[in-house]
């Protein structure tokens, strides 16, 4: 494990919001990263990308949920659910794969063979209603377990190297390696953004040209 952690935006949003396909991963990560004593870093980009989606997301995970609930008003006609209503609903889900899917088949796990349908209908209101509230909370946690890395050095040869990656992408990128530069010990750069720093040779690109260690894929793929 190294010594130091760079999280990417989506990695703070996966684990603010419990409902984020990228959750449970982000999760565990930053759980095992503190138990080891690891140094974890943003950015003030990382924290500005952040406002700026938060209110978005909240609201995109809430209008998920409370169509979800649409369905499960018309799907379910008795007032108890039984396994083969759970196990269609459940189906239903897999096969809708938003980014609610996976906390909410969880949610039906949790419930066991049997719950009221009006139980049910409830606590998914009330879900979609704490999004933000339980977002902010966990938005907290992570202001106190992280420090915000401010840029040493301008790097515009790596920038020009680092074309292929756009925008704010490449700019998050460079304070990585600007982070593995001057902080003692290895560096990792944790990310939900396996498109842009991972997949088709991104990965390969950024450890020949930057002095991160790991490109760490947290994505629910």
């Amino acid at each position: 494990m190294s010594q130091n952690a760079f999280l990417d935006t989506g990695v703070v949003i996966a684990f603010c919001f419990l409902l984020d396909s990228h959750h449970q991963n982000c999760k565990e990560y930053l759980g095992e990263m503190q138990e080891e004593g690891d140094s974890l870093y943003v950015s003030s980009e990382v924290e500005e990308e952040y406002s700026r989606k938060k209110s978005e997301i909240a609201e995109k995970l809430s209008e998920q949920v409370l169509e979800h609930r649409d369905f499960v008003t018309g799907f379910v006609d008795g007032r108890q659910m039984g396994p083969v209503e759970i196990n269609e609903i459940q189906k239903n889900l897999r096969r809708w794969d938003e980014d609610a899917s996976t906390f909410l088949i969880d949610y039906y796990d949790k419930k066991g063979n049997f719950a009221g349908k009006e139980e049910v209908l409830e606590e998914l209101r009330n879900l979609s209603r704490e999004i933000e509230k339980k977002a902010i909370e966990r938005k907290s946690a992570v202001d106190s377990a992280t420090v915000e890395w401010e840029k040493r050095d301008e790097y515009p040869e790596l920038r020009s190297l680092l074309s292929v990656i756009h925008g704010s992408d490449r700019d998050i990128c460079i304070m990585a390696h600007d982070l593995a530069c001057h902080a003692d010990g290895q560096t990792e750069f944790a990310t939900t953004n396996p498109r842009d720093f991972v997949d088709d040779g991104r990965e390969r690109l950024i450890l020949e040209n930057t002095e991160i260690d790991r490109v760490v894929d947290l994505a629910q793929r």
